[in-house]
Protein backbone atom coordinates (compact mmCIF):
# COMPACT_ATOMS: atom_id res chain seq x y z
CA UNK A 1 0.00 0.00 0.00
CA UNK A 2 2.55 2.35 0.98
CA UNK A 3 4.68 1.46 -1.93
CA UNK A 4 8.08 1.40 0.13
CA UNK A 5 10.95 -2.08 -0.05
CA UNK A 6 10.46 -4.35 2.98
CA UNK A 7 13.44 -2.52 4.11
CA UNK A 8 13.18 0.91 4.18
CA UNK A 9 14.12 2.86 6.45
CA UNK A 10 11.85 5.07 8.51
CA UNK A 11 12.38 8.47 6.74
CA UNK A 12 10.90 6.61 3.47
CA UNK A 13 7.78 5.07 5.36
CA UNK A 14 6.94 8.48 6.38
CA UNK A 15 7.44 10.02 3.59
CA UNK A 16 4.99 7.31 1.40
CA UNK A 17 2.71 8.00 4.27
CA UNK A 18 2.60 11.39 3.84
CA UNK A 19 2.54 11.03 0.21
CA UNK A 20 -0.35 8.92 -0.20
CA UNK A 21 -2.54 10.30 2.63
CA UNK A 22 -2.30 14.16 1.02
CA UNK A 23 -3.43 12.14 -2.23
CA UNK A 24 -6.27 10.13 -0.65
CA UNK A 25 -7.27 12.15 2.67
CA UNK A 26 -11.37 12.65 3.03
CA UNK A 27 -11.17 16.95 3.60
CA UNK A 28 -9.77 16.95 -0.47
CA UNK A 29 -13.23 15.10 -1.84
CA UNK A 30 -15.68 16.77 1.01
CA UNK A 31 -17.50 18.63 -1.53
CA UNK A 32 -17.65 16.03 -4.42
CA UNK A 33 -20.75 14.23 -2.11
CA UNK A 34 -21.45 11.34 0.45
CA UNK A 35 -20.20 8.35 -1.87
CA UNK A 36 -16.60 9.66 -2.41
CA UNK A 37 -16.01 10.51 1.07
CA UNK A 38 -16.51 7.42 1.89
CA UNK A 39 -14.07 6.13 -0.38
CA UNK A 40 -11.86 8.34 0.80
CA UNK A 41 -12.51 7.69 4.30
CA UNK A 42 -12.13 3.89 3.70
CA UNK A 43 -8.58 4.32 1.87
CA UNK A 44 -7.08 6.81 4.20
CA UNK A 45 -7.60 3.67 6.95
CA UNK A 46 -6.45 1.34 4.89
CA UNK A 47 -3.04 3.87 4.34
CA UNK A 48 -3.02 4.47 8.19
CA UNK A 49 -3.11 0.47 8.81
CA UNK A 50 -0.56 -0.06 6.41
CA UNK A 51 2.12 2.42 7.88
CA UNK A 52 1.26 1.40 11.48
CA UNK A 53 2.33 -2.55 10.34
CA UNK A 54 5.36 -0.88 8.42
CA UNK A 55 6.22 0.50 11.72
CA UNK A 56 5.75 -2.54 13.85
CA UNK A 57 7.42 -4.61 11.23
CA UNK A 58 10.47 -2.52 11.84
CA UNK A 59 10.08 -1.34 15.35
CA UNK A 60 9.42 2.03 14.93
CA UNK A 61 7.77 3.43 18.02
CA UNK A 62 5.56 6.60 16.12
CA UNK A 63 2.73 7.21 15.44
CA UNK A 64 0.84 8.67 11.75
CA UNK A 65 2.22 12.06 11.24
Amino acid sequence: MLEVSPTAPAGDIKAAYKRKIRKYHPDKVAGLGPEFIAIAEAKAQEINRAYQQACADRSITDSPP
